[in-house]
């Protein structure tokens, strides 16, 4: 599933290969990544299906090999539909990147891709993004946070944003698929012209290229 958040993480694997790297997180976001839903905080989504408010966050972890000497570590941690992106939140992730930066187990060689994602943010968080996003000038759409020696990153996203992204992708990769075997298919019928491709049974297919 992990394709949903950009096609650099295709050939993520799954699990770490260090152990004690992935319980030190664990153990870290068990610490940090804590919360109770409030309206008093205003990161509270109002939910009636039974089934939806009884989801739990999830916690995901993945592992990308760049070379003999450099990894990447994505980090994601998936709110509850309950759930929505507070101030509470965001000083939770920022505390967890700190304390990866500072406890001092965690290697610097190692970078560290943190998104934090929910169904929601509140008005408080809408504006703290605006804000971040002015002064990002990097190609994030998602960006809140790097890191002096931008080896820590966080993302932070809305579920429906995500969505609208990827299926724009999606939808400008089917056109260029779509447009490329319309030139296939003219280029066909120009270079063998005697051929009545219409009474062809076989048609042809769209290939990636």
């Amino acid at each position: 599933m992990l394709w949903i958040f950009g096609e650099q993480y295709n050939n993520n694997t799954n699990l770490l290969s260090d152990k004690n790297l992935e319980n030190n997180l664990t153990e870290l976001r068990d610490k940090c990544l804590k919360y109770k839903v409030s309206k008093d905080e205003d990161n509270m989504v109002a939910l009636t299906d039974k089934k939806v408010k009884s989801i739990t966050d999830l916690f995901l972890y993945s592992e990308k090999i760049v070379d003999e000497e450099k990894r990447e570590i994505l980090i994601v941690e998936l709110k509850a539909p309950k759930v929505k992106i507070s101030q509470k939140e965001l000083n939770q992730v920022m505390k967890y990147a700190q304390q990866i930066e500072d406890i001092g187990i965690f290697p610097n060689s190692i970078k560290y891709k943190i998104l934090l994602v929910s169904s929601d943010f509140n008005k408080w968080t809408e504006r703290e993004l605006r804000g971040r996003k002015k002064e990002y000038k990097g190609d994030n759409p998602y960006f809140y946070f790097k890191n002096e020696d931008e080896n820590i990153e966080i993302s932070v996203i809305r579920w429906s944003d995500l969505f609208e992204n990827t299926k724009r992708k999606l939808n400008y990769l089917s056109a260029i698929l779509e447009t490329k075997d319309i030139d296939v298919e003219r280029k066909a019928k120009r270079d063998f012209e005697n051929i009545e491709f219409n009474k062809i049974k076989s048609s042809l297919k769209k290939v990636a290229v």
